[in-house]
């Protein structure tokens, strides 16, 4: 409904993060946010798949949420049946930088930091062992950890800050 801002899910779980919606009503959606104005700053297209969320430990939902809820200002851009989101690019940066100082304000599993940056145990191994980042010593549970500040200076770095 256009009124109320809200898409109906497909099931009927009352537990939210079980609930399950056809991204393709949000075409309909894209409506209420209208449409965007060319204000000459540089844009980016952020799509589902766009390894810059992965990187800043976060998610398209939650960067479709933020545009949602005008947290922040974006647009839904609708190519071949996929679902995109266009954002001024410092908007896009400054929104990251904030998702990433969160997620990163306490340690990280390491199973969230190798699907962060896409690769495997021995290179996240050999991340630690360079000094790139920092293992935590031990951890209640027995599950590997790496320090969350010491993440947030390694995607610093990539980025050129």
């Amino acid at each position: 409904c256009l009124d109320c801002r809200c898409i109906t899910p497909l099931n009927s779980t009352h537990v939210v993060r079980q609930q399950i919606f056809d991204i393709r009503d949000l075409a309909v959606l894209s409506e209420v946010l209208g449409q965007k104005k060319d204000s000459g700053a540089a844009s980016a297209l952020v799509s589902m798949n766009d390894v810059r969320l992965d990187r800043n430990l976060t998610s398209f939902g939650r960067l479709l949420a933020a545009v949602w809820s005008r947290e922040i200002k974006g647009h839904l851009f609708w190519s071949a049946d996929a679902l995109s989101i266009e954002i001024d690019e410092s908007t896009l940066d400054n929104w990251l930088g904030a998702e990433l100082r969160g997620q990163c304000s306490g340690n990280l599993e390491c199973y969230r930091v190798m699907a962060a940056l896409h690769c495997g145990k021995s290179k996240l191994m050999s991340l630690v062992s360079a000094g790139r980042l920092e293992c935590v010593d031990w951890v209640r549970g027995g599950r590997d950890q790496i320090v969350g500040a010491s993440y947030l200076a390694y995607v610093e770095s990539l980025a050129g800050h």
